[in-house]
């Protein structure tokens, strides 16, 4: 009885052992750039916001909300940063333990027939890792974790960039209609003023037909920008993900920045420094080396630590009472 108690009780220390499981809370992932930083994103795990894009004017600000909120892409990426992050916390988790049970002698003959010989064993182990394998796998789930946030932070800015694009060609398609619709107009005063000159003998016949040419031109031209104009509708609203554009006009004024000044070489090394691309590239290396070190303790064996009960049946004792 004393044996079993103190298999029990270490038995009992294994477990309370393996409870004492997590590595400690992940770190901070890489924190969003300056761009686009006061509008809101879609993360993972929420619920993504039904689409709702109202007809009327539609603003670059409210075009970065769209496609900041329904962009596919920006979507999945969010996903795999809470992949990443759990399995961040999963990495810190140590093996579980195992409990085995063992039946021997059985199905004997003679005395020891049936399971009147049956040995039966009980055991509780746990695996106890060496070489830091624990830590190494913590520090590259931790680097995946942070490759996967400097990805969602690319493709956050990507979106940003191709949006705010995309809206100013909409703005420049609408003026090239503008311009078109002026041009036209200007066409037809045109043919009208050189058909009048023609009726009273001032001018040739000539060039009212050419006249009437110009005017066609510029009505191909104009049917070109309106064209030109849906695609560009349709190129903006494929950011957020809307098969059809919803919204009417596009709002904004196409000037150059005045109010800016160029920034100095040195300026823009240090922001290149803190470009997400050169960022995701340094944890690459970091994550490699860490994969490096995960290999290495490998080759580590681990520690096993066990302990268990055995029960005999032959050592019963018995009482035979004859007839």
């Amino acid at each position: 009885m004393t044996r079993t108690r103190v298999l029990a009780w270490s038995a009992g220390g294994v477990v309370a052992l393996s409870g004492c499981s997590t590595a400690g809370p992940p770190e901070v992932a890489p924190e969003l750039r300056a761009l686009g930083r006061g509008l809101t994103a879609y993360e993972a795990p929420a619920s993504r916001p039904s689409l709702v894009v109202s007809s009327g004017d539609l603003s670059l600000r409210d075009a970065l909300s769209l496609a900041l909120l329904h962009n596919p892409g920006l979507a999945a990426d969010s996903w795999e940063v809470r992949a990443r992050e759990a399995e961040s916390v999963q990495a810190g988790l140590r093996p579980n333990p195992e409990l085995a049970l063992e039946v021997e002698n059985f199905a004997g003959s003679g005395s020891l027939g049936g399971f009147d010989g049956v040995e039966t064993t009980l055991a509780l182990s746990q695996v106890l890792e060496l070489g830091g394998k624990r830590a190494n796998r913590v520090e590259e789930a931790r680097f995946d974790r942070d490759l996967a946030a400097w990805d969602y932070e690319v493709r956050r800015i990507d979106v940003l960039t191709r949006t705010a694009k995309a809206f100013v060609e909409v703005l420049a398609a609408q003026d090239r209609i503008a311009l078109a619709d002026t041009l036209v107009g200007v066409a037809e005063d045109v043919l009208a003023s050189v058909s009048r000159r023609v009726k009273a003998g001032g001018v040739s016949p000539v060039e009212e037909r050419r006249a009437r040419v110009s005017l066609e031109i510029s009505r191909v031209e104009r049917d070109k920008v309106i064209r030109a104009l849906d695609v560009a509708r349709a190129r903006l609203s494929t950011t957020w993900g809307a098969s059809t554009p919803a919204f009417d006009r596009a709002v904004g004024r196409l000037e150059p920045p005045t109010d800016r000044e160029v920034p100095s070489l040195e300026t823009l090394a240090r922001r290149l420094e803190q470009s997400p691309e050169v960022m995701r590239w340094a944890t690459e290396l970091d994550r490699r080396r860490v994969s490096r070190e995960v290999f290495k303790s490998g080759g580590v064996p681990d520690l096993t630590l066990g302990g268990g009960v055995r029960h005999f049946m032959a050592s019963v004792f018995r009482l035979t009472i004859p007839y």
